[in-house]
C-alpha cells in the first residue's frame, strides 16, 4: 500500500492532565462557541484554559466511570446537558447543565441497566429524534427514549424499549443494512433486522 500525505494538519493542543475515558465539544455557556466536555470538567472556548468542574468522576484503577459525553438538551431549557455511562456504576445517566459556571452539574439516573460500554445515539425509530443506545455487553439490548413535551422539549425523563432480550455482547452499531429505510442493530453475534 502506498502511503499519501493527508491534506488537512493537525495541532495538539494539552488541555489537562488527566485522561478521562471520553470527550465531546458542545456550546456549554450559550455564548455560541463550541467547549469542551471531558470526564468531571468543562474546558471553556475557543482557548480551553479556562476550566470548570462538572462533577466527582469514579476512578477505578486507571480507569473513570464516564464512558460516553452524550450532548442533548434533556430537560428543555436550552442548555445543553449530556448522557453518559458507567461500566463500573452499571448506569446511564445524566448531568445537568446548571447555567452557572460556578456551580457543579446535578446527575440524574435514567436507568440500572448494567455495564456500559460505551453509548451511541441514533433514530432508531424515524421519528426524527435520537435514542440512547448504550451498549451494554451481559445484558439485552435497550433504547431509551427521551420524553417530549407538547412543544417538543425534554422533560428529563426517559421510557425504555426492550430491543433484543438476550446479551449483546462487545460492540454495538447500526443502520439501514437491507436498503429498505429502516435501521437495523449490529451485535456481537449477529444483526436484528428492523
Amino acid at each position: 500500500m502506498r502511503e499519501e500525505k493527508m491534506p488537512l494538519k493537525f495541532k495538539k493542543s494539552l488541555i489537562s492532565k488527566e485522561t478521562y475515558e471520553t470527550a465531546a465539544a458542545f456550546d456549554v455557556d450559550g455564548d455560541g462557541i463550541p467547549d469542551i466536555v471531558s470526564g468531571g470538567w468543562w474546558y471553556k472556548g475557543p482557548d480551553f484554559e479556562e476550566r470548570h468542574k462538572v462533577c466527582e468522576v469514579r476512578s477505578e484503577g486507571e480507569y473513570y466511570d464516564d464512558f460516553s459525553t452524550i450532548p442533548m438538551d434533556i430537560n428543555g431549557n436550552g442548555r445543553m446537558d449530556f448522557v453518559t455511562g458507567g461500566w463500573f456504576g452499571c448506569n446511564l445517566r445524566w448531568h445537568e447543565n446548571p447555567g452557572n459556571l460556578n456551580r457543579e452539574w446535578s446527575g440524574h439516573i435514567i436507568a440500572e441497566c448494567g455495564n456500559v460500554e460505551t453509548t451511541r445515539v441514533w433514530d432508531v425509530d424515524g421519528d426524527g429524534q435520537l435514542e440512547i443506545v448504550p451498549n451494554t455487553p451481559p445484558t439485552p439490548l435497550v433504547v431509551y427514549k427521551l420524553i417530549q413535551d407538547e412543544n417538543g422539549k425534554g422533560t428529563g425523563e426517559f421510557t425504555a424499549h426492550k430491543i433484543y432480550d438476550k446479551r449483546q455482547g462487545h460492540g454495538l452499531g447500526f443502520g439501514d443494512i437491507t436498503g429498505n429505510g429502516r435501521g437495523d442493530f449490529i451485535l456481537q453475534n449477529g444483526w436484528l433486522e428492523a
